[in-house]
């Protein structure tokens, strides 16, 4: 809910040190994503490496997201993960580059969360790919290891 407060505000670069330094500690405590404030926290990170395209941010916030991708309970959806993974796309400028980690980055929530997660992830891959034809080619994989994994 913290989304258009960062698009009306932006984020100015005082903040990127701070934000920085919660990335840091988040992966020092290693919170599940179920766990306090973690998503919260996660989702803010995410805004803001994307609003003030901070790559290294993003990177860090989307690799955070997708290890804790498995520890999903199961009655989990994985749809804070993906939506997460969106926004730290949204940090780089470069749209083919960032479709492309993107791909990837699903792909690997695909292989680590657990079964019960996994149609939920399958039903999002499906509905991602409709959005963008540079999205449908390259999301194959892990729509493909999301539905197998999900048939388990």
């Amino acid at each position: 809910m913290c989304g258009p407060g960062i698009f009306v505000v932006s984020a100015p670069d005082e903040i990127l040190k701070p934000c920085s330094e919660l990335m840091a500690q988040l992966q020092r405590e290693a919170p599940r994503l179920d766990e306090g404030n973690t998503q919260f926290a996660l989702q803010l990170l995410s805004l803001v490496a994307m609003q003030a395209q901070d790559l290294s941010l993003a990177d860090a916030v989307a690799e955070f997201c997708i290890e804790k991708s498995r520890e999903l309970s199961e009655e989990a959806s994985t749809i804070s993960v993906t939506s997460r993974l969106l926004e730290c796309a949204g940090a780089n400028s470069d749209s083919a580059a960032a479709m492309e980690v993107l791909a990837r980055r699903l792909e690997g929530v695909s292989y680590l969360a657990p079964a019960s997660a996994l149609t939920d992830l399958y039903d999002s891959l499906s509905h991602l790919q409709l959005l963008d034809d540079r999205l449908s080619n390259t999301l194959g994989s892990a729509r493909a290891a999301s539905r197998l994994g999900g048939k388990a």
